[in-house]
């Protein structure tokens, strides 16, 4: 038999150990226990609960339920926006010592919401600390550096992230980012591929690599970029905005009406009114004309790229 000495937190359990991740399953152990011919950790033959690490016909450590709720409540609490009631949960967590690796991340979390940005530094670092391969603390932890305008310390966290899930797009994203913000167009371009690569549908790197596409001019690109994070986020008027620019840009004008059309049922606008306006005065559709004109708030130029006769079809 081998030897465990390896403990691991259940992280949607109520059990207080440390979290590994690996491969992306959680993997739980016991402490100080040994592993069977099938595989499943014993002590002194008596079989483990591979969810709590403790003999199936030991009852739960009661007071590692009573923590796992609380946890539960203040977790619920920040994500429905009752932050003085999540903060006044959180505190008594940590005031009784609570060793739970969502303790300090939450709390980097409040502090985030209330401008703090400093303060959140050093609980987002005890989340990691108390849970190595946890991402998501030092995902925070690297947005609150680029808040903070420390991109080399974002790009070292973001490195680590990659190191750590090398499946996620999460990782290539971050380091994207800060060579964008370095200016360094070609290595972002690569890791937002990268990104897309291992995640096609992750929007903030669809997002991103659609706005380097539009500053070097790959207009293709960016309508590949645009019309899939359309495809995840159908609601949002600034997909469909651009979008329609791109069309009118290749002379497609029932595309340019049906991407303004819908971003004006999301997000009626004068300046989308009066784009609308101008397409139906080249159409020649009078009706149409008046009626995007009432919109617009009266008989005005349209913003954006000017259509020309030639453009109509």
């Amino acid at each position: 038999m081998k030897r465990w000495s390896l403990v691991v937190l259940i992280l949607t359990g109520c059990a207080t150990r440390e979290a590994a991740i690996v491969g992306g399953s959680v993997q739980t152990v016991a402490a100080m226990g040994e592993i069977s011919t099938n595989g499943v950790a014993t002590t002194s033959g008596r079989m483990l609960n591979p969810l709590t690490g403790r003999p199936f016909d030991q009852a739960p450590d009661p007071r590692a339920k009573a923590e796992a709720t609380a946890v539960d409540e203040a977790t619920r609490l920040v994500e429905d926006g009752l932050f003085d009631r999540a903060r006044t949960k959180v505190d008594a967590l940590i005031a009784a010592a609570s060793t739970h690796p969502s303790v300090p991340y939450l709390k980097a979390r409040l502090m985030i919401q209330a401008d703090d940005l400093e303060a959140a530094i050093p609980w987002c670092e005890k989340a990691v600390a108390a849970s190595p391969t946890w991402i998501e603390p030092r995902l925070l932890l690297a947005r609150v550096y680029l808040k903070l305008e420390r991109p080399g310390s974002a790009g070292s966290v973001y490195e680590d992230i990659d190191r750590l899930a090398p499946w996620s797009a999460w990782g290539p994203y971050g380091v994207g980012w800060v060579a964008w913000m370095r200016g360094d167009k070609e290595r972002a371009s690569a890791r937002f591929d990268e990104a897309l690569k291992r995640e096609p549908d992750h929007l903030p790197s669809l997002r991103v690599r659609a706005a380097i596409a539009q500053a070097v001019g790959d207009t293709a690109a960016e309508a590949r970029c645009l019309s899939r994070a359309l495809i995840l986020m159908p609601e949002d008027p600034s997909l469909h905005l651009r979008l329609a620019d791109l069309a009118q840009a290749d002379q497609r004008n029932e595309d340019v009406r049906r991407h303004l059309e819908r971003a004006w049922a999301l997000d009626p606008r004068p300046a989308t009114a009066r784009r609308l306006a101008d397409l139906a005065r080249l159409r020649g559709d009078p009706e149409d004309l008046s009626r995007w004109t009432h919109r617009s708030g009266g008989d005005r130029p349209a913003e954006g790229a000017a259509l020309t006769n030639e453009e109509v079809r």
